[in-house]
């Protein structure tokens, strides 16, 4: 069997190595849309915490002085998620540091907004406890004003008994 002459060697390599380029790009391309998709879900996720964070603040009877702070922090994440997505819908695909920038930046809305529902759960709780105790002393109370009232018709009865 002979031998193929160089030149078809060089083509047939050639033709080979755009083979694995062109794979190699739509890898590329694939996994890039994948990220992207992921960071517009993360984006996603982060603006409705947002929401949720905007609508949970004006029902807090007594806001948390940290709450102003809360929020700047919360913006500053969407911004930053923000920036992430539009360079990448400008035609940079995402990189994989992109995406654990965007991931730690939801993670840590996460972590804000929770600490937000403990501390609103705390103050629901603390109003219960404080109304429950309200209510108890209003009903003893109640009851010793009924006991005086006892007491004065007892009296009264006592006294009218004896004038008989």
């Amino acid at each position: 069997m002979e031998k193929p002459p160089p030149q078809i060697l060089r083509l047939r390599e050639e033709e080979q190595q755009r083979l694995r380029e062109g794979e190699f790009e739509k890898q590329r391309q694939l996994e890039g849309r994948e990220r992207l998709r992921a960071l517009n879900a993360i984006q996603e996720e982060i603006l409705q915490l947002n929401q949720l964070l905007e609508l949970a603040a004006p029902t807090q009877s007594d806001p948390t002085p940290g709450l102003t702070s809360y929020s700047t922090r919360v913006n500053h994440l969407c911004s930053q998620v923000s920036e992430v997505v539009r360079t990448t819908a400008e035609g940079e695909f995402s990189s994989v540091e992109n995406r654990m920038v965007a991931e730690r930046a939801l993670h840590e809305m996460r972590s804000l907004i929770r600490v937000l529902q403990e501390a609103a759960a705390q103050v629901t709780r603390k109003e219960q406890r404080e109304e429950e105790e309200r209510r108890k002393l209003a009903e003893l109370q109640a009851q010793q004003e009924e006991q005086k009232k006892n007491t004065a018709l007892s009296a009264k009865e006592k006294s009218r008994n004896k004038g008989l």
